[in-house]
């Protein structure tokens, strides 16, 4: 009996500690099995977005406080895309690459992935309120969503893999990202994520633009606001105070 307490321990940490590293989603879908190497083809919502001016904030900041300020923002960011069922497939450093309609579907991903987009900018200015108090560096960021057609899967192989998506739609996503900066926008969206949520958006700039690694020019819509009249609330963590705050009131 010791023995089998002790083993049921051992998995539910293990289990907690894999959870940190994937989605919820992902994780369970691995332990059970649902999850294989390989993948299959599948129509999904990709949303890409990440920390504009990071690099350069970096270079005149305490690592300690870069790491906390990444982990806060994240934290919220998380929440919000777990909320809107999201699944976070990759960080890259101050960016995020997630899946909207994989590995669980959702008919309505392309519509999730717009209204998590939107919540996650608002719950991001009220972090701002907090960091301006201390005249810490306002996280500003954008993103880039794409709806299309992708492999996904569990791609590597037994030691160490990655459930991610292959192909045309998580490179679109993320150069549409990339035009916010030229855009001044914050939220911009393919014509194919447009097709699926025109009734339930307000958009504001549109542009026609060349994406590198595609022939034909991309549409692309900013989305400022949706038709629904009803606002969610928006608490972040205690966590998002910034150090600088958090030293001043010491």
């Amino acid at each position: 009996f010791n023995v089998m307490t002790e083993e049921v321990a051992r998995h539910g940490r293990i289990k907690t500690a894999f959870g940190q590293y994937v989605s919820s989603a992902v994780r369970d879908g691995i332990l059970k099995g649902d999850i294989q190497l390989g993948g299959e083809r599948r129509e999904i919502t990709i949303a890409f977005t990440d920390i504009r001016d990071f690099t350069a904030w970096c270079e005149h900041t305490p690592p300690e406080d870069v790491i906390q300020t990444l982990n806060a923002y994240y934290e919220n960011l998380v929440q919000v895309l777990r909320e809107y069922r999201g699944t976070i497939t990759r960080y890259t450093g101050d960016g995020v690459l997630a899946l909207f309609g994989a590995p669980l579907d959702d008919p309505d991903h392309a519509r999730h992935a717009v209204e998590a987009a939107l919540k996650a900018n608002a719950l991001l200015e009220k972090i701002n309120d907090i960091r301006r108090i201390a005249g810490a560096f306002e996280l500003r960021t954008g993103f880039g969503i794409h709806t299309g057609v992708a492999l996904v899967g569990s791609i590597g192989y037994e030691a160490r893999a990655e459930y991610t998506p292959i192909g045309d739609p998580a490179n679109v996503a993320s150069r549409i990202e990339g035009l916010n900066r030229e855009l001044g926008t914050s939220i911009l969206i393919s014509h194919a994520t447009y097709e699926r949520v025109a009734d339930r958006i307000i958009i504001g700039k549109t542009a026609e633009t060349s994406v590198k690694g595609r022939v034909e020019p991309v549409q692309v819509y900013e989305v400022v606001g949706t038709n629904s009249c009803t606002t969610p609330s928006i608490t972040p963590t205690t966590s998002s105070i910034p150090p600088e705050l958090n030293q001043s009131r010491g």
